[in-house]
């Protein structure tokens, strides 16, 4: 059930942006750099934000998985309420680009900021494999997995912050395009198992597939206007989303 959403990361970055189109402060603003730049930094610096304060309210309770989930919940329904205020004091032109960033778009994606992208993958998901066996025991249970040598608080911490960290700068460059991060894993999972040596590459081909499909729709569906990726991404989420809950409601009364 983790993903960006839950974990309040889109928020938080949505709320960074907006904080940057409306005031134009920010993580950078005695830099004097870009507007666009600023919004990109903002964006990232208030996800890092986020994750920090999940992590330190987790903290109280062992990091548990549950915990963290409705930490991040927590921290989604605060920054999108600021989110909120700041639309509420926008101009009309920047309540425009603050709905349109926050629905996703790869429209001002150049392929400098593709290079910074792929940087940050390039470090940060090797690191995220070399967990994938740690994380098929930690699925076995805490006890089971620390017998055999995992330190489950050290893995659960270090995942999230890794995965954190990715779809932060994702998030910071293209906007919110919600549900991918959790349709993509569970596809893969029903296709190919648990084995998180496959199920971590494979869901990271998986998302990129959905989003450039999701892509193709949102610039064809009504030619000659583009619609923004996060809509397209909802549609086909919600309603995955939901069939996730039913089967889990299902196996539970089994």
């Amino acid at each position: 059930m983790a993903s960006p959403y839950t974990l309040g990361i889109s928020s938080a970055s949505g709320f960074g942006a907006s904080l940057a189109i409306v005031f134009n402060v920010g993580f950078l603003s005695v830099f004097s750099v870009s507007g666009y730049l600023m919004i990109i930094s903002n964006a990232f610096f208030f996800a890092l934000l986020n994750l920090g304060l999940v992590l330190l309210i987790s903290r109280t309770k062992g990091y548990r998985s549950g915990i963290m989930i409705l930490s991040g919940i927590s921290m989604m329904y605060l920054f999108s309420a600021g989110t909120s205020l700041l639309q509420y004091l926008a101009t009309n032109d920047q309540l425009a680009r603050i709905v349109f960033w926050l629905m996703g778009s790869l429209i001002s994606v150049t392929w400098r900021q593709l290079a910074v992208l792929s940087v940050f993958f390039a470090v940060l998901f090797p690191l995220l494999f070399l967990l994938s066996w740690s994380l098929n025991l930690l699925s076995c249970g805490e006890d089971v997995a620390q017998s055999l040598g995992v330190r489950p608080r050290f893995i659960m911490i270090s995942t999230a912050v890794l995965a954190s960290l990715m779809s932060a700068a994702l998030v910071s460059f293209c906007g919110v395009i919600g549900f991918i991060g959790l349709v993509a894993p569970h596809i893969v999972r029903f296709l190919f198992g648990s084995d998180h040596r496959t199920l971590i590459p494979a869901s990271a081909i998986s998302g990129a597939i959905i989003l450039a499909l999701s892509d193709t729709l949102a610039r064809t569906v009504l030619v000659p206007l583009e619609l923004p990726i996060g809509v397209i991404t909802s549609f086909i989420g919600v309603p995955f989303f939901i069939s996730i809950l039913i089967g889990h409601k299902g196996e539970g009364n089994g």
